[in-house]
């Protein structure tokens, strides 16, 4: 049942241009190495320009476990996922308990009010959705594949160097509208 429903809920977003094109973890004819040819020849394209050029490595922490129901559920109706698919999606994230086990002893149950079900069909498709809107107010190519992001910017003058920093800084923005977080441990610029 839920492969039925995620294929439709992907044909949707797809058919409707809803999905970030430069996305390529989690989606049909699209792969790590689609992402990497990709950036490759961001990259190669700038430096024949003669520009120097710099790319950020960028790293969300927990994002399975980050995605914020209620902001998830906001946006998908934004994007027209609504009626029986809204509903059926709010079902499957909400009314969610847990525990923790250690030989004989349980802790107490609590609700689970973020991440999406890990090991399940449609938790990943609904992550994606989260990262529709990443690169909205971003000059610098991005480029994704799940959870990580890389900005790749031409960096001939200063004033190109703060750009670069101001399109960082619009990916920082779009995390706290999201309920997200980076790891900046992660983070690697080159």
């Amino acid at each position: 049942m839920e492969k039925v429903f995620k294929n439709h809920l992907v044909s949707y977003l797809e058919s409707c241009g809803l999905m970030n094109e430069n996305q390529h973890g989690f989606r049909a004819k699209r792969s790590m190495f689609s992402q990497l040819v990709q950036h490759v020849e961001e990259i190669l394209l700038r430096l024949e320009d003669g520009a120097n050029v710099d790319v950020i490595y960028l790293d969300r922490a927990r994002a399975f476990d980050k995605v914020d129901h209620s902001v998830l559920l906001a946006h998908l109706k934004s994007l027209g996922v609504s009626g029986n698919m809204g509903i059926w999606i709010h079902q499957f994230l909400t009314g969610r308990k847990q525990f923790v086990s250690v030989g004989n002893e349980k802790s107490n149950t609590s609700d689970i009010i973020s991440g999406v079900p890990q090991g399940t069909v449609l938790g990943p498709v609904l992550f994606l959705v989260l990262l529709t809107s990443i690169d909205a107010n971003v000059s610098s190519f991005t480029s994704s594949f799940a959870d990580y992001t890389k900005l790749v910017g031409a960096i001939p003058t200063a004033l190109d160097a703060q750009g670069f920093q101001r399109d960082l800084d619009s990916v920082y923005d779009w995390a706290n509208k999201w309920n997200m977080s980076f790891n900046g441990d992660k983070f690697q610029l080159l």
